[in-house]
C-alpha cells in the first residue's frame, strides 16, 4: 500500500463492508484494497460482525485507505455508532506487519445476524478468495443462525 496522507486511515474491514457495492452505496468509492489477515482474532455475529481475540484463529477481510471524514461517515452511523477503533497489525501477501486500524463492538448475545447481511458477508468472502476453511467457518454461522462463533464458549 502506499505511504498514508497526514488526513487518512489503514482500515481493516471483516464485514458487509468487505463488499465495495455496500460502500459505494454509503459514499464510500475505494481506490486501493488488499486482503489481509488478522492473526488470533476469531469473528463473531451479535447481530453484524464484531471480533473478539483468539488464539491461534484467524480473521480474513481486506485493506483499504480512507480520509477520516469517510471513517467518520462509516463509523458514527446508528447502527455502527457502538463500534470503536483499535490498532491492530494485519499481514498481506506483501507484507507480514502492516498497520492497520479495525472497528470492533462488544459481542451481544441472543441477536442472530439477519440471513442477508450473512450471505453479503459469505459473497464477499468468497468473491476475494479466502481460504476454504475461514469459508466455511462463515457458512456454519449462516446455517445455525446462532450469532456467535464457534468458539464463542471460549470467548
Amino acid at each position: 500500500m502506499v505511504a498514508l496522507t497526514s488526513d487518512s486511515l489503514r482500515i481493516f474491514f471483516y464485514g458487509s463492508f468487505m463488499d465495495s457495492e455496500v460502500l459505494r452505496i454509503l459514499g464510500v468509492v475505494l481506490k486501493k484494497v488488499e486482503t489481509a489477515e488478522l492473526k488470533n482474532w476469531s469473528i463473531t455475529f451479535s447481530p453484524m460482525a464484531t471480533l473478539v481475540r483468539s488464539e491461534g484463529d484467524s480473521v480474513y477481510g481486506t485493506i483499504a485507505e480512507l480520509s477520516q471524514d469517510q471513517v467518520r461517515m462509516l463509523y458514527t452511523r446508528d447502527d455502527l455508532k457502538h463500534y470503536n477503533p483499535v490498532d491492530i497489525t494485519v499481514a498481506t501477501k506483501r507484507s507480514k506487519g502492516v498497520s492497520a486500524q479495525c472497528y470492533i463492538s462488544k459481542p451481544s448475545t441472543g441477536q442472530n445476524p439477519s440471513e442477508e447481511y450473512l450471505r453479503r458477508v459469505i459473497q464477499a468472502a468468497e468473491r476475494l478468495g479466502f481460504p476454504p476453511v475461514y469459508l466455511a467457518r462463515l457458512r456454519r454461522t449462516s446455517n445455525t443462525q446462532t450469532g456467535n462463533s464457534e468458539r464463542g464458549s471460549r470467548d
